[in-house]
């Protein structure tokens, strides 16, 4: 099943797991932005500060219309890096989430008696290796299986004589 991220239907497949992904990178650039706007807070008392020591009512002008400019930059390029950090965030612990709702599925269908499916995953996703020990473990028991039967229809032929 590989393929990018075109075949992917839903990119939340497990909240409570993916969110914990993306806690920490959110908490992360909403500290950041909250340390930047505490800068710019004393930045623009300190500004006013010297102006009004100047006497220079231009000079605070154009110092305030300059904090200004910069909040708002800096604000929009906070909130676009908290949207690419939330995107990645999905993106990345879906990686995780996708195959073990897979794995899950996958284990209920052997539950149910359905011994010939076998798990897959996609190129970029993680547990590729507990993919294969699986399929491995899913090949073993289908070859006991198959022994045991052999020995019960022995047992049973042996019995009839």
């Amino acid at each position: 099943m590989a393929g990018g991220l075109s075949s992917r239907r839903i990119l939340i497949v497990n909240p409570r797991l993916q969110f914990r992904y993306l806690v920490l990178p959110l908490v992360v650039a909403a500290t950041t932005a909250s340390c930047l706007f505490l800068l710019f807070v004393v930045q623009a008392q300190s500004l006013k500060t010297l102006a009004a020591t100047q006497k220079d009512e231009f000079l605070v002008q154009e110092l305030s219309s300059a904090q200004f400019l910069a909040v708002v930059t800096h604000g929009a390029v906070l909130l676009a890096h908290m949207g690419l950090i939330l995107w990645l965030g999905i993106v990345a612990s879906h990686r995780i989430a996708g195959p073990l709702y897979r794995l899950k599925r996958t284990m209920e269908q052997v539950t149910a008696g359905d011994r010939k499916v076998r798990f897959s995953v996609r190129e970029k996703d993680q547990l590729g290796d507990v993919a294969e020990l699986f399929n491995e473990m899913m090949d073993a028991v289908a070859s006991r299986e198959e022994e045991l039967r052999a020995a019960v229809a022995k047992a049973a032929d042996e019995s009839r004589r």
